[in-house]
Formats: structure tokens, C-alpha cells, sequence
């Protein structure tokens, strides 16, 4: 009898998760075609897409100081790191008590190139620092592992290094539909066999696909974006903290981001949406239960003379933007705020 109602449990399980993993991807798609039907009803020009003319090149730095102390349960319940810490290794709630907290800092210096009229080649370097603060008390000796691995912990160097391209398939003074291909290396540390640093790398190579769409209309000086990226992620060998080689999978990535911006002279004001799944990763077959679905929105101002391509043909058009995001809901995901500044300038 208790073999029977265990089996029935989990298939009854596994059909939640299938409707949840239906209702989700339904929402995805549900959202992209109503995106897409809205920037077609606009009268637009594309000019400042960052698309390099022939022989000429873009140089875009940009560096991100993000944190985060607590969570989004399945249910949208803000929790603390611990807390979903816990619950994901099934940690009793007094067995270990007090607090972490999560800082990362990352710079990225992009190169982009005109290789042709309609195609972009580029390269992304990013340097990370992270850090891990810990503030824990040990109640059970028997999990005493579980709070060695999340004690104090940094690490900063390079991250894994991006090489990518970018095809105008459709250009007119109404739109601008890009398509890219990026290659993600795994040259970055993972670190997941010693305790004390935090990973700057993923640990696998990874191949995104993405389609970009900008339009911008000159009566109301809107510029509209919306990119959507899905991310296939290959399986590795990492090693594990006692030094054993285990094997890494993780599900592909899915991401979509939505902008609306205006200009006012030199000024840029605008904010937007990015919604992001990612996959549970599978260490030797086991799932470590941290996929997540998250939604976030977003605010920035810009400055600059980038604008005006829009209307003559300028020498060293160049930007400046700061940005804020928050992720505000979602399942089982951090709940991240993050300043980005960034720059750009042709050459």
C-alpha cells in the first residue's frame, strides 16, 4: 500500500510540473506576439540600432554592481538566502541559523566591427568580483558540511569570454530585425571544488541564438527594443569539493527583454521588462532544484549625441547610460537589484 500511494505522489507531482512548465511557456509566447503585433502598428526609423557600418567600429564598456540577501519561493514569498538554501539541500530550519548575502561586481569591455554591410563580428571580455558574506551558527553537528561550503567566500578575474556575430536580416527606415550567434568559452574558474571562492565562470560552454528588434518613431521620438535569446548549454565535467570528477547538465536558457526610450536633446529616459528561465542543473544526475523564473523591471537615463544619427551624419557620436533593475517576482529565483553603467562610442 505505502509503494502504491508513494508512486501515486510522484505522478501526481510530475503532472503539476508538466502543467506549471505549459502555463509558463504558453505566458512566454503569449507575450512575444503581442510585443511583435504592437511594434507593427508603428510609423518608425532605425538608425541608432548599435549596428557598425562597413570598416567602421563600436566600443561598448559597461559594468554592473548587483546584491542580493533573499528569495522568491514557488509562490512568490520573499524568503532569505538561507532559508532557500535549506529548503534545496533539506536542511532542518534549526540546524543552522543566521544569514548570507550575495555582492558581485562585473565589467565587460565589448568590441564590435563592421565586417560587412549587414554583418557584425564582436568579442566580450568581462572581469567579475564576487563575494559571499556569511553569518552562520552551527546547531547540528551532522551539518557541518553544508555550512563549510557557504561560509565567507571571494574571487575575482576574468569571466568567460564571448565571441559572437550579428546579421541584419531586415533593415528599412521603419525597422531594424537583427539575428545573433554568440559563443560563450568556460575559460573562468568555476570553483566548485574549493569552498572559499566564488565561481567566475559556468563551467560549460554555451551557444546562444537571438533575434533583436528595434524600431523608433520620430513624431513621438519612442524608440521601442525587444530581444529574445534561448541559450543551449553543454554538458561538462567539473570537479566536486573532495576533488572527484562529476558530470554537470543544466537545461537550456530562455530571455526576453522589452524597452521603451525616448530622447529630449542630449537626454534619454526610458525603462523596461526582462523575464528569464533558467534551467536546474543536474550534478551526476542529481537536481540541485536552483532553475529559476524571474521577472524584473527596469529604469535609465542616458546622455549623449548618439541621437543624432537619427537626423545628420556626426563625427564620434558617443552615450553614456546608468541603469537600475530590480527583480521584483518570480519562482524560486534571487531577488536582485542591480546599477549598470555603461558607454559607448564609434570610431
Amino acid at each position: 500500500m505505502a509503494s502504491s500511494i508513494t508512486f501515486k505522489q510522484k505522478s501526481m507531482r510530475r503532472i503539476y510540473f508538466q502543467k506549471r512548465r505549459f502555463n509558463n511557456n504558453m505566458k512566454k509566447y503569449l507575450l512575444i506576439t503581442l510585443l511583435i503585433v504592437w511594434t507593427m502598428c508603428q510609423t518608425v526609423i532605425a538608425q541608432t540600432a548599435e549596428f557598425v557600418p562597413k570598416s567602421l567600429s563600436l566600443i561598448t564598456v559597461d559594468s554592473f554592481i548587483s546584491s542580493y540577501k533573499d528569495f522568491y519561493a514557488d509562490n512568490s514569498q520573499r524568503i532569505s538566502a538561507l532559508d532557500m538554501l535549506r529548503k534545496r539541500n533539506n536542511i532542518d530550519i534549526d540546524a543552522v541559523t543566521g544569514s548570507i548575502s550575495y555582492e558581485e561586481t562585473r565589467t565587460r569591455l565589448h568590441f564590435q566591427y563592421g565586417l560587412f554591410a549587414s554583418i557584425n563580428l564582436g568579442i566580450t571580455v568581462p572581469y567579475l568580483s564576487s563575494r559571499r558574506n556569511s553569518n552562520l551558527s552551527l546547531n547540528d553537528p551532522a551539518e557541518a558540511a553544508f555550512v563549510d561550503s557557504l561560509g565567507d567566500a571571494e574571487a575575482s578575474g576574468l569571466g568567460d569570454t564571448e565571441i559572437w556575430g550579428l546579421w541584419r536580416l531586415f533593415y528599412t527606415d521603419q525597422a531594424d530585425f537583427q539575428l545573433g550567434l554568440k559563443l560563450i568559452d568556460d575559460n573562468a574558474p568555476l570553483n566548485n571544488d574549493v569552498a572559499e571562492k566564488m565561481p567566475l565562470g559556468s563551467g560549460s560552454k554555451e551557444l546562444s541564438l537571438f533575434l533583436r528588434w528595434y524600431l523608433f518613431s520620430i513624431r513621438s521620438s519612442l524608440m521601442t527594443f525587444l530581444e529574445i535569446e534561448h541559450i543551449f548549454i553543454e554538458d561538462a565535467k567539473i570537479k566536486s569539493i573532495n576533488g572527484q570528477e562529476i558530470l554537470k547538465q543544466q537545461s537550456n536558457n530562455f530571455n526576453m527583454k522589452f524597452e521603451v526610450s525616448a530622447h529630449s536633446e542630449q537626454l534619454g529616459y526610458g525603462g523596461g521588462a526582462r523575464m528569464q528561465s533558467i534551467g536546474s542543473q543536474k550534478l551526476d544526475g542529481a537536481s540541485q532544484n536552483d532553475g529559476y523564473l524571474s521577472y524584473g523591471l527596469s529604469s535609465f537615463l542616458s546622455y549623449g549625441n548618439r541621437y543624432l544619427l537619427e537626423k545628420n551624419i556626426i563625427n564620434n557620436p558617443w552615450e553614456t547610460r546608468i541603469e537600475l533593475e530590480k527583480v521584483f517576482v518570480g519562482s524560486n529565483v534571487p531577488e536582485i537589484q542591480s546599477l549598470s553603467l555603461q558607454f559607448i562610442t564609434y570610431f
